[in-house]
Parts: structure tokens; sequence; C-alpha cells
């Protein structure tokens, strides 16, 4: 099951991250905090934001974007300045990338990032088509 989040908690999450999420990503987070998407016909869990507007909403959302993107980061190969918003179980990541004309957002553009050949493959020109 999925919670709402509330805005502050997705800007607390951009700080964190330096750049701000995809206008489709932050209207999902919204709505659902979290969840499920299929993409290529594989189910992706996607990583929440931080909410810690009760005890519940902090248990569930403590293994969030950032510490995601964290341990993506440790794996060779993954992109230094992406972002994990999901991931399949199997080690790949859904991230987005910055924008390469505005450094404070990032691109609307979602990538999987496969992780047995360190590759990128462009699955939505935005995560709004996903829906």
């Amino acid at each position: 099951m999925t919670f709402t989040t509330e805005l502050r908690f997705i800007e607390a999450a951009e700080a964190k991250l330096g750049a701000k999420l995809p206008a489709s990503f932050r209207e999902h987070l919204l709505k659902s905090n979290g969840g499920e998407v299929i993409v290529l016909d594989i189910p992706w869990e996607l990583n929440p934001v931080f909410d810690t507007s009760d005890k519940e909403h902090a248990r569930r959302t403590a293994i969030d974007i950032i510490k995601e993107t964290e341990s993506a980061r440790e794996w060779r190969g993954f992109p230094p300045d992406a972002i994990s918003i999901g991931s399949d179980g199997c080690g790949n990541h859904l991230v987005f990338l910055p924008s390469e004309y505005d450094a404070s957002l990032f691109n609307q553009i979602l990538y999987i990032w496969w992780h047995e050949g360190s590759e990128l493959e462009v699955v939505a020109n935005d995560f709004g088509e996903l829906a």
C-alpha cells in the first residue's frame, strides 16, 4: 500500500539531490509516494521520498530516493549524476539524469540503467507516459 505525501517532503528530497524532479514524477509522488510501475513487462518498485508526517509514513519511507540513489552510486558503472527512482530487485534501476541545459533540474526522460552492461536505455520521454 502506498501513501500520499506533501510537497514539502518532495522539496526536502530535491534539496538533498541538488535539483528539482520532473513535474510528472512530482505529481506521482504527491498521489502515491512509492508504488510500482511496469516498464518493458518488468515490475519496478518506485522509491518514495522520506515523509515524517507520522510514524507510519516515516517507517514506510525510511528507504527513500536519497538512500537508494546513494546505494546505486556504489555500483560500478552507475552514472554518478543519475538518481534512482526505482529498481527491479535485480540490480537494475529506473533513473533520471540532470538536464544538460539547467543543472537545477532533472531531465524528464526516464532511463533504465542495466547493471550488467552499465548501459542506459530510454524507456519514456516523460514519467507520465507510464500512467
